[in-house]
C-alpha cells in the first residue's frame, strides 16, 4: 500500500507543479467585491482570556476558492484583533481537497502556515510530514474541550493531534412538497424511521410520480443506520474495522426490496426498453438524462446534503425543502466534518495557531462566522453558503446559531443532536479508506443491491477481505507517522 501512495503522490506533485506555474499567486483577487462593505456587527470578540492577542509575525493562510466556505469576515476580524500578525492570503483553486496545492508548495518549500478549510486526505499529508502536531497548543485550553471528543479522536495519530474541525455539513433528503400536497400524504416527522420512509416511497408512486430517483443514500450511508453504531459503510472508529454483516447486509436487503417494487425507484425504469429502444424511464419522465425525474419534480424525495443547497436553488423550481434522513432508534443523523490544520514548516507556530484556533473552535471566531449570516449584517459580505454549522458545543455559539433567521427546524435539530451523529466521511481521516471503498465495497454493493440473490455469503466474505486490508493500512500508516514524528521532534529540538 505504501508503494501505491508514493506513486500517487509523485503523480500529484508532477501535475501540481505544472499547475503552480499557471497563475497561482498570493493575495490575488478572490472574485468578491468587498470595497463597499458596510459596518459588520458582532459582539463578544476581543474578550477571550485564553487567546494570545500579542502574537506577531507573518502568517500565510491558504484559501481554496473552489470551496463555498465563507471566510472574509473571520479573516477581517482576526486581523483587527491580532494587529501584530501580518496575515498573507494565498488563494488557490481546484477540487474540494488541497492535495495538488500542497504537493506543489512542498516541492518548492513554500507550504503555507495554515490551511483554512479542507475536505479530505489528511492521512496523506500527515505521512508526508506536511502537518504540524498541535497537541501542546490545545492541552490547557478549556474551549478546546467543547469540541466533540469523537471528532478529535479522528484527527489524532500516534498520540498527536493534527487538525481541528472547521465546520459541519449534514446528509439530507430533498422533499417535494408539491407531491405531498397533491397526493395528500403526511409530511414525515423530523425523527422519521426507515419504515416511514418505505411507506412514503410506495404511497407516492403512480403513473406520474416515483418515490425516489435512486437509492444512493442507502448504498453509502444506510449501513450505519441499520447498525446503530459506526460510520459510513459500517466502519467503526474504535475498532478500525468494518461491521458489514450487522449493517450493510440489512441495507442491501432494503435496496433489493425497494428495487423490486415497480416504479418506486425511478432509475430502475431505465433497465426496460421497448423494441424502439425507448426506456420506461423516458416514457414516464420524458428523457433518459441523469436525474430527469428529480430535476423536473417527478419524485417525492432524493438524497442530498446541506452543502448542495445553493446549487439546488438554481436547478429545481418546484416547492422543495431539505429534510432529515430516516433514522435509527437512537436518532442518529449523518454528519460530514471539514478541517483546518497548520503546516509543519511554519516559522511562527504561536501566531499560526492563534489563527487556526480562531478559524475553528474559539468562541469569538465562531461568533464572527455566525454573524456573517445574521440579518443585521445582510449585504456586508458576499456569501456563498446559506448558513454555517459550527463544530463546537459552546453554548453561546449554539444559541446564536439557533437565532439566525436562516436556521430552520432541521438545522437546529441537526446541531442539537450532533453528539448522536455518525460520520459520512471516514475517507478524510482513515488511511486508504477510499481505495478499499472503491476497489472492494462499492462495486460489490451496487451489484448485490439490484439482484435478487441472498447477499449474506458475499458480504461475509467481503467483510473478512476489507478488514484484513484495513488492519494492514493502519499498521503501515502508523509506522510511517512514528518516523515523521521522530524527524519533526528532532528538527524542533524536542
Amino acid at each position: 500500500m505504501k508503494k501505491y501512495f508514493s506513486l500517487v503522490l509523485s503523480l500529484i506533485m508532477v501535475f501540481a507543479v505544472f499547475l503552480s506555474g499557471c497563475g497561482e499567486e498570493e493575495n490575488t483577487s478572490d472574485g468578491k467585491d468587498s470595497s463597499s462593505k458596510g459596518e459588520f456587527i458582532v459582539t463578544g470578540t476581543g474578550e477571550d482570556q485564553y487567546a494570545d492577542y500579542t502574537v506577531s509575525g507573518d502568517v500565510k493562510v491558504a484559501i481554496n476558492l473552489s470551496r463555498p466556505t465563507d471566510y472574509e469576515a473571520v479573516l477581517d476580524k482576526f486581523q483587527e484583533l491580532y494587529p501584530n500578525v501580518n496575515l498573507i492570503i494565498d488563494y488557490f483553486s481546484g477540487s474540494d481537497v488541497a492535495d495538488e496545492y500542497l504537493a506543489s508548495k512542498a516541492a518548492t518549500n513554500e507550504l503555507p502556515d495554515v490551511v483554512f478549510d479542507e475536505a479530505g486526505k489528511l492521512p496523506i499529508y500527515v505521512r508526508q510530514g506536511w502537518v504540524y502536531p498541535i497537541t501542546e497548543f490545545v492541552k490547557d485550553d478549556p474551549y478546546f474541550e467543547e469540541i466533540d471528543p469523537g471528532i478529535i479522536d479522528t484527527y489524532t495519530y500516534c498520540g498527536e493531534l493534527y487538525a481541528l474541525p472547521n465546520s459541519l455539513t449534514f446528509q439530507t433528503m430533498v422533499l417535494n412538497n408539491d407531491i405531498l400536497d397533491e397526493l395528500n400524504l403526511d409530511h414525515p416527522e423530523i425523527d422519521w424511521t426507515i419504515d416511514d420512509y418505505v411507506e412514503l416511497l410506495k404511497a407516492a408512486t403512480n403513473n406520474t410520480y416515483s418515490g425516489c430517483e435512486s437509492l444512493t443514500f442507502w448504498t453509502d450511508y444506510g449501513s450505519a443506520i441499520f447498525a446503530g453504531v459506526g460510520e459510513k459503510w459500517g466502519y467503526n472508529n474504535e475498532t478500525r474495522q468494518f461491521n458489514l454483516t450487522g449493517s450493510l447486509l440489512e441495507a442491501v436487503k432494503l435496496m433489493q426490496q425497494l428495487n423490486s417494487l415497480p416504479g418506486v425507484v425511478a432509475e430502475t425504469l431505465k433497465s426496460s426498453k421497448d423494441t424502439s429502444g425507448e426506456t420506461d424511464y423516458a416514457k414516464k419522465f420524458g428523457s433518459d438524462s441523469e436525474n430527469t425525474a428529480f430535476n423536473t419534480g417527478r419524485v417525492l424525495m432524493e438524497s442530498s446534503g446541506t452543502w448542495k443547497y445553493a446549487s439546488l436553488e438554481n436547478t429545481i423550481s418546484y416547492n422543495w425543502e431539505m429534510w432529515t434522513t430516516p433514522q435509527d432508534e437512537a436518532g442518529r443523523n449523518c454528519v460530514h466534518v471539514d478541517h483546518s490544520f497548520m503546516c509543519s514548516t511554519t516559522e511562527n507556530p504561536e501566531a499560526a495557531f492563534q489563527l487556526l484556533r480562531f478559524l475553528t473552535y474559539s468562541p469569538e471566531g465562531n461568533f464572527t462566522r455566525l454573524a456573517m449570516y445574521d440579518s443585521q449584517n445582510e449585504g456586508v459580505y458576499i456569501l456563498n453558503d446559506r448558513i454555517y454549522y459550527p463544530a463546537t458545543t459552546n453554548e453561546e455559539a449554539l444559541k446564536r446559531f439557533s437565532e439566525l433567521d436562516a436556521a430552520t427546524e432541521v438545522d437546529i435539530y441537526f446541531m442539537e443532536n450532533i453528539s448522536k451523529s455518525f460520520r459520512g466521511d471516514p475517507f478524510k481521516y482513515v488511511p486508504e479508506y477510499n481505495e478499499i471503498h472503491y476497489s472492494y465495497l462499492k462495486s460489490v454493493i451496487n451489484t448485490l443491491s439490484t439482484g435478487g440473490t441472498d447477499p449474506t455469503s458475499q458480504i461475509t466474505t467481503l467483510q473478512s477481505t476489507v478488514n484484513k486490508l484495513m488492519k494492514e493500512a493502519w499498521s503501515n500508516f502508523e509506522n510511517e507517522v512514528r518516523q515523521v514524528q521522530s524527524e519533526f521532534n528532532a528538527s524542533h529540538g524536542k
